[in-house]
């Protein structure tokens, strides 16, 4: 993927007062990638934007898909193959906050088993891995670990994740976005065991949990970018307050000020551009040099 030159936006249309259109182009394989959102102007809360980010995800996602179809790779994940649902699954503090806000939703009885199934995963946290309690609640605060020997350690647990429930998931439209670009072409049973058959789909941009916007600091004093899914109850525990709204165009300049600079992009001369105010249109983020 290449990025290019900002693209103008079509012919606008009236936008209704208070809301700035904003237009994503990216260029996958030589092909324009437009997404559209209409941006409240307004101080809004974080969440409001979350939709927006979950669709320019699944449209990477997709568009990643089609190329390695292109090459003769099919997806292979089905329901009921639900390995993945036992991976350490990183969240961001957004995307955590929103969990819970869900779980609250639910009717019962399945609000008290998901809830039961988190007590659950902590307990077993606690009593079988404790030392992997802090590094899966604030990993930016180890910036010199690498992340693979604590995400190969917990799956050796095998902690469902506490949202499924007869190997389906439970929240699957609102599932995080680290679940969303988990694509593979490979048979089931190699992501059963981690093994170096795995073929997963190179999704275009790379991980995009660390683009959602921070605000949260680690007791280090760092960025919460992201946290595991399963201790979402605990980050609640200790940042009870929700973040101030802000307006909505800054929240969508800062996700796309992250997404430039923790991207993976193909054009290794390119420099991000500054975060400020959301422009009318955006190109594809280069990456960091």
């Amino acid at each position: 993927m290449t990025p290019p030159a900002p693209q103008p936006a079509p012919a606008p249309q009236p936008t209704p007062p208070g809301l700035r259109t904003v237009q994503v182009t990216l260029t996958v394989a030589g092909r324009p990638l437009n997404v559209r959102v209409d941006v409240p102007t307004a101080p809004i809360p974080p969440a409001e934007l979350l939709p927006f980010y979950r669709a320019l995800v699944d449209s990477l996602v997709k568009a990643s898909t089609k190329l390695g179809a292109g090459a003769g790779r099919s997806v292979s994940c089905r329901q009921g193959c639900a390995h993945c649902c036992r991976q350490l699954v990183p969240v961001s503090a957004l995307e955590a906050r929103e969990l819970m806000k869900r779980v609250e939703q639910m009717p019962e009885p399945l609000r008290s088993r998901v809830k039961a199934r988190f007590v659950e995963a902590r307990r077993r946290l606690e009593a079988e891995a404790p030392e992997l309690m802090s590094r899966m609640l604030y990993p930016n605060d180890y910036p010199g670990e690498p992340p693979a020997p604590i995400a190969h350690a917990y799956y050796r647990l095998r902690i469902d994740c506490p949202f499924l429930e007869n190997e389906a998931c439970t929240i699957h439209a609102e599932r995080p976005v680290a679940c969303r670009q988990i694509v593979v072409s490979s048979p089931p049973e190699h992501c059963a065991e981690l093994s170096p058959q795995v073929r997963p789909f190179d999704v275009v941009g790379g991980p995009a949990f660390p683009w959602m916007p921070a605000v949260e600091r680690t007791p280090g004093g760092r960025f919460v970018e992201y946290l595991a899914l399963v201790l979402a109850p605990e980050f609640l525990e200790k940042h009870p307050e929700e973040p101030a709204p802000r307006a909505g165009t800054e929240w969508l300049s800062e996700f796309l000020a992250r997404m430039q600079q923790r991207g993976t992009w193909s054009n290794p001369g390119a420099r991000p551009a500054p975060a400020g105010p959301a422009p009318a249109a955006a190109s594809a983020p280069p990456p960091r040099s």
